[in-house]
């Protein structure tokens, strides 16, 4: 069992974000508005999104209890959602499964499920956990984007530099598509 207690109203938008993490945590149906998907593949852990309601509320800035925060989505219309979780694999860096010209990724993966075109979205990673003073030009963002589940493979690969270092261990990347 869990209790959430919130000291403010929570909008329409909130409420199916919540519930979508909550099926994902205790593996239950919802009748409407089941937008996150990637939890029947395992991908249940530390669920969060964005998104916008029918109603126009909204909630554009999310990272949950987890180290990924998603936020600023630049066309985010009514009934859009991205939602994610991850694989709760260890927080660590492994050198299995990684992209050309790369020697290290971290081993955990998220996945996330998209409703309607949120557009492009600002990603940041709290790395402090495991590791201060990276270099953020020795970062970089790996999306799958064929969905296969194998990052090595560099034709459904996207590899992304360019993030900033926003200090005490947390990096970022801006203007990132996650279609």
């Amino acid at each position: 069992t869990e209790v959430i207690a919130f000291s403010q109203h929570l909008n329409l938008a909130q409420q199916i974000i919540i519930n979508n993490y909550l099926s994902a945590k205790y593996d239950f149906s919802l009748s409407s508005n089941d937008f996150y998907d990637e939890d029947d593949d395992g991908f249940d852990y530390e669920v969060a999104g964005i998104g916008q309601a029918t109603d126009g509320t909204n909630h554009n800035d999310a990272q949950g209890t987890g180290v990924v925060r998603i936020h600023t989505p630049s066309a985010m219309g009514n009934d859009e959602y991205y939602i994610w979780g991850h694989d709760n694999a260890n927080l660590n860096f492994s050198g299995s499964d990684v992209p050309s010209g790369l020697s290290l990724r971290l081993s955990r993966l998220w996945r996330g499920s998209e409703r309607g075109e949120v557009g492009t979205v600002t990603i940041s990673f709290d790395l402090s956990s495991i590791s201060t003073g990276i270099p953020a030009a020795d970062l970089r963002l790996i999306l799958d984007s064929d969905n296969d589940g194998v990052l090595s493979d560099e034709s459904g690969t996207s590899v992304i530099s360019g993030a900033t270092d926003l200090g005490s261990g947390i990096y970022e990347w801006t203007g990132i598509d996650l279609s």
